[in-house]
């Protein structure tokens, strides 16, 4: 699995840039921060005294930028990511995730656990485009103080509005035996006036969820090919659209695990080719949910929701 932002070069970046708490200098790869009163050449990565903070960004916008090749060859379907973008760390001239290449719909860069705080402004910008204020199309602050966990979130739809979240989280392991699944309402078109409760089996994990929304973490005990259902009206059995109702699909849930759950449009029904023209593909349901893990950075689609 692609691992989407190089540790090493996040703080690299953020030394650099003078952000890193206690960093003494940024020669080569050396992140030394201590003081060093003698001569020779240190290549520790001692941070003393800052607990680390995790931090995680995850892109949720299928038509922000372009679509491009992921693996560099030449494109097929399997190897296409919509909306690619770069993602840099205040004024960085290099992309955190430069050497893992673009950063695609539907990613994350996964938890890293970095020995810093305060205040740091990350901005995307399509794959490949300088981090200047003309090409950034959207920027997110987000603070860190010691010991935090937090997401930020890219959501929406640049056709509509672009949106930023920054929340908390928890990597804290369940109780054994149990899963913890949040639930993140990012579905901008039919669903963003709705209040959605969804169920997971019998249970329900949110209630009346608003867009923009986290649902509160809940534990729920493990079950394979259960059913996940999003309902509007205190109706479990199915979720509206139109005038028909929404097949249900099937999750699966394992046991001391963490699951981040995201309601998004599929990206084909948005312009994600950005050819000027919605591509509104009716082949494909227009609702995605992708899941996230604690320890991934790429999403399993585990429902899928439309006529």
């Amino acid at each position: 699995m692609r691992r989407l932002i190089d540790l090493r070069q996040v703080m690299g970046t953020l030394g650099c840039l003078g952000l890193v708490a206690l960093l003494g200098g940024c020669t080569g790869d050396d992140l030394d921060t201590d003081t060093d009163t003698d001569t020779d050449t240190d290549t520790d990565t001692d941070f003393i005294g800052v607990p680390p903070t995790r931090l995680r960004g995850v892109h949720m916008v299928p038509d922000l930028a372009p679509p491009c090749d992921l693996d560099g060859d030449t494109a097929t379907p399997d190897d296409i990511g919509v909306a690619c973008i770069d993602l840099y760390v205040e004024y960085a001239t290099v992309p955190l995730n430069d050497e893992s290449g673009p950063f695609p719909f539907g990613a994350s860069t996964g938890y890293l656990a970095l020995p810093l705080t305060g205040t740091l402004t990350f901005h995307a910008v399509a794959y490949g485009a300088a981090n200047e204020t003309a090409n950034r199309l959207v920027s997110v602050q987000v603070t860190l103080a010691a010991g935090d966990t937090k997401t930020f979130t890219l959501y929406g739809l640049n056709a509509v509005a672009v949106a930023t979240d920054v929340s908390d989280g928890d990597v804290t392991a369940p109780t054994s035996g149990k899963a913890r699944v949040t639930v993140f309402h990012s579905e901008i078109t039919t669903l963003v006036a709705a209040g959605l409760d969804i169920y997971i089996g019998a249970t329900k994990i949110t209630d009346d969820l608003a867009y923009g929304n986290h649902s509160t973490p809940i534990e729920i005990d493990p079950a394979t090919d259960t059913t996940v259902a999003i309902d509007t009206d205190n109706n479990p059995a199915a979720m509206e659209w139109g005038t028909a109702p929404v097949a249900t699909a099937s999750i699966t849930i394992a046991a001391d695990t963490i699951y981040d759950l995201f309601l998004v449009l599929n990206p084909t029904w948005v312009d994600a080719n950005t050819d000027g023209v919605d591509d509104n593909d009716p082949t494909n349901p227009p609702l995605l949910i992708l899941q996230h893990t604690a320890s991934s950075n790429e999403p399993d689609v585990i429902g899928i929701f439309g006529a």
